[in-house]
């Protein structure tokens, strides 16, 4: 079990918090973890059940899967997945990797960018295929943080994927887990790059949220 109330939580994994290579290629095989990840009182970025943060050339995330449950009560918070925070790079492939455990955020100001198996996915070229998340993603919203009625403070927040950002092809993949946010709720992706592919995927769990609520996609 991972915890923190001090200071910033950044870079933070079950496995590994932070790999970065611009220019060299990052593979992860067949690799788990299990238990909780929780901070308190503070701000969360890049955090995830399995890798906090990997930015390579190429990234490669093949037979991993996470159990862990993730609880956050913080200030600001971005880049929150099951698996992994943030994925960026040239090329990305995450294929045959799953996540169970349960994200649950409250946010005193801002959170975007959560997803039950990664919290942001950005690279040229991204194929996802044979994934799926069974977690329950509650992403909410402390009443302080609203000024106004119509100012929004979550962003981004899906059942697999929070955000997308390059060529994304998903395939074979789903989610089956309840979601909720603010703006950009997806059942499987909260905000999906325009130049983007879902082939044989779905979503089943029930979708909440204010703005840019769909089923399937934020």
């Amino acid at each position: 079990n991972i915890s923190d109330s001090t200071g910033t939580a950044m870079y933070i994994g079950g496995l590994v918090g932070q790999i970065n290579s611009d220019e060299g290629h990052i593979k992860l095989i067949d690799s788990y973890s299990v238990g909780d990840i929780s901070s308190t009182g503070i701000s969360s970025y890049l955090l995830g059940g399995i890798a906090g943060y990997f930015v390579g050339n190429e990234v490669i995330f093949s037979g991993c899967y996470s159990e862990n449950n993730i609880i956050i009560d913080g200030q600001n918070n971005h880049s929150i997945g099951g698996l992994a925070g943030a994925l960026l790079g040239g090329n990305i492939d995450l294929i045959k990797s799953y996540s169970t455990g349960n994200i649950s955020i409250l946010t005193q100001n801002r959170t975007e960018r959560v997803g039950g198996l990664v919290g942001q996915l950005a690279a040229n070229t991204i194929n996802v295929s044979n994934v799926f998340s069974s977690s329950n993603v509650s992403s909410s919203i402390a009443e302080s943080c609203r000024q106004s009625e119509d100012e929004v403070c979550g962003y981004s927040t899906g059942g697999l994927i929070g955000i997308t950002g390059g060529k994304v092809d998903i395939s074979e993949a789903y989610a089956t887990g309840n979601v909720s946010g603010d703006t950009q709720v997806g059942g499987l992706v909260g905000l999906l790059s325009k130049e983007s592919n879902i082939i044989n995927s779905y979503a089943r769990g029930n979708v909440t949220g204010n703005s840019q609520v769909g089923g399937l996609v934020g």
